[in-house]
């Protein structure tokens, strides 16, 4: 019917008390980009959040920030058969 058919993977992980969430942030994305993710644009400072993308096949990565207590990580596959 043309609708479109994709996969999503949602994890949050608790930031320890020790950390910083910034910090947090900024090593997440950097471990994302070292693993193949493009960088579509950059951390937002104010939303604490980021997403990247890959081609092939297409699928889309954002990091989040939640309550400054959790960081949430969601994978968007979009070429699900």
């Amino acid at each position: 019917m043309g609708k479109p058919s994709y996969a999503q993977l949602r994890r949050k992980f608790t930031i320890a008390d020790d950390l910083r969430p910034e910090e947090v942030l900024a090593e997440a994305v950097a471990a994302a980009i070292a693993a193949g993710w493009s960088d579509e644009r950059p951390i937002n400072d104010q939303l604490q959040t980021w997403q990247g993308s890959k081609v092939d096949p297409h699928r889309t990565c954002s990091v989040t920030v939640l309550d400054r207590r959790e960081v949430m990580v969601l994978l968007t596959n979009y070429d699900v058969a």
